[in-house]
This record gives structure tokens, sequence and C-alpha cells, in this order.
């Protein structure tokens, strides 16, 4: 190290100058001095480089956000007025939704105004509609109104009992025609009327008849079909010829015969070996051909059922 008074070379460690005493250290030290203000400048420069390139990341990510909005908002708008003539309480839903999401969002300046448009239209749509059906509602009742109010009353109620029986008369005929269902029978008193309700019969002694649309059927104890029963398949025909005899009477008369392919009694399989189901129902058209009597010709055994 020279001395900067004198210009004696000294050792690097000296402190002043073996020449002229003066003190070595200042220069030094202000070299540390300055190293050390140039990397605190450096340091403070770096810093706010990284703060800057937060700041732009983070103004971005907010861009980004605002545009996904908006484009969301137009998307909903779009399919809120598609679908506006077609499913109008979820289009009405969509399209409201799309103008909330158009209206907050802060960029997309092209995806909002699309969204605020399409939006709007389909709104505008569904109100349209909404008006056109309050007012399609209210002339349908208004001119009903006026029917009834310049029609005789007993008009009106020829025409619903019309109505009625048409509908009756198919469902009757429909019913008369089919024996199929689940019946519940019970012994029938010979003394006794078809008119007498099997529900008034105590369970023990009630049966249950399930004749299937698959022409399959099954007979037997009733709450305990499982266990005790016969099943198999069966065919039935309508007995014109007593359907037309006793016309007058209100009955429908159908013959229903059936094989045993199975004959299950306390849950043990028995032998089905002569074993056969046949039988005539004659259903009361003044029960809705929902009640009948059962009557087996072998046996002359009689039940009244009801489906």
């Amino acid at each position: 190290m020279n001395c900067k008074k004198c210009g004696k070379k000294n050792l690097k460690t000296a402190v002043f100058c073996t020449n002229c005493g003066e003190e070595l250290k200042q220069e030094e030290t202000k070299k540390t001095t300055t190293k050390k203000a140039v990397e605190a400048r450096a340091e403070a420069a770096e810093k706010k480089a990284e703060k800057v390139t937060e700041e732009k990341v983070t103004e971005t990510k907010k861009e980004e956000g605002g545009k996904g909005l908006a484009i969301a908002g137009m998307v909903l708008g779009i399919v809120g007025l598609l679908f506006s003539f077609f499913i109008g309480p979820f289009a009405f839903i969509l399209a409201l939704l799309g103008l909330i999401f158009s209206i907050v969002a802060k960029n997309g300046k092209g995806f909002k105004i699309a969204g605020l448009i399409t939006s709007i239209i389909a709104i505008v749509i569904e109100v349209i509609f909404v008006i056109i059906s309050v007012l399609l509602v209210g002339s349908f009742f208004s001119i009903l109104g006026d029917y009834i109010e310049n029609t005789d009353p007993s008009e009106i109620n020829d025409v619903i009992d019309e109505f009625i029986d048409e509908t009756d008369t198919t469902f009757y005929d429909y019913k008369g025609e089919s024996p199929y269902g689940t019946w519940t029978c019970a012994p029938f008193d010979s003394n006794g009327s078809y008119n007498d309700e099997v529900d008034d019969v105590d369970d023990e002694d009630k049966t249950t008849l399930k004749l299937h649309y698959t022409d399959k059927y099954e007979y037997g104890s009733y709450e305990d079909l499982d266990k005790n029963h016969y099943s198999g398949g069966f065919s039935y025909e309508i007995e014109s010829d007593k359907n037309e005899q006793n016309e007058s009477r209100g009955y429908k008369f159908i013959m229903i015969n059936g094989d045993v392919d199975e004959f299950m009694m306390d849950g043990v399989k028995q032998s089905t070996d002569g074993k056969g189901l046949s039988f005539e129902m004659e259903l009361f058209k003044d029960y809705n051909y929902d009640k009948a009597l059962i009557i087996f010709p072998s046996t002359y055994n009689m039940y009244i059922c009801e489906r």
C-alpha cells in the first residue's frame, strides 16, 4: 500500500506510513464504504424490480379474471337466447345470469358487450312469451265463462254426462272383456246376493286369484299364496250366447280354463296329476266389472270376488 502523502510503499497491514506517519486506513475505509453503498443500491433496485413484476402479474390475473366473467356472460346469454323458444323458465335464468356476469365483468369489452346484448334479447323474448301466455289463458277462461253464462245448465250437464258415459262405456267394455288382475275372493252365500262385501269375511276364509297378463295364474290362500297355491297357464273366452241372453241384467260371462303346473301345500310341492282349473266368471257392470261371481262347475262352489 502506497502512502498518499509521501508515496512511500508500506505493508498492506500498516496503519501509518513508516516514512511520514500519515494514516493509511482512511482510503481503505472509503473504498469499503463505497462498495457497501453500491451493493445496497443494487439490492434496492432488485427488490423494486421484483415488486414491479409482482404487481404486473397481479394486474394480469385480475384482467384475466374479469375477462373470464365476460366470456361466461356471453356464453350464458347465447345459450339463454337459443333456448328461449323452448324451455322458458330455464332459459330466463340463464339469460339473467349472463346479464349479471356481463355487468360485473371489468375486462373483455367485446365479450361483455356480446353477453349484454344476447342476455337482454333472451329476457325480452321470455317476457313477451309470458305476456302472450297470460292473454291466451285469460281469453280461454273468458270464452269458457261466456259459454257457461249463456248456456242452459241442463245442456252443460248433458255434455258432461255424455262424455262420462262414452268414457265409462269404453272402460267398462275393456274390463268386461278382460278377467286380468288380482282378485280377492270369499265364499258366496247362495241365499244372499252378489253385493255381499268381501271385506266382511274373515281373512282365513278368503282366497286370492291372480290372473296375469302373461296368461299365467296363481290361486290359493289369502296372504299366504307362496306356500299354498295352484299355478299354471290359462286361457279364457267370452261366452257370447250367455251374454246375449243376459244383456239386460248387466252381467258379463267369461269362461276360464287352466292347467296346473305347480301345486304347493304348506310350502311343499304336491303332485299335479289329475289337477285342473276351470271356472266361470260373472262380472257385474253395476260395480264397473270390478266385482264378480266365480262358479266352479265341477263342485258348484261359488265365490264372490273383487279386484
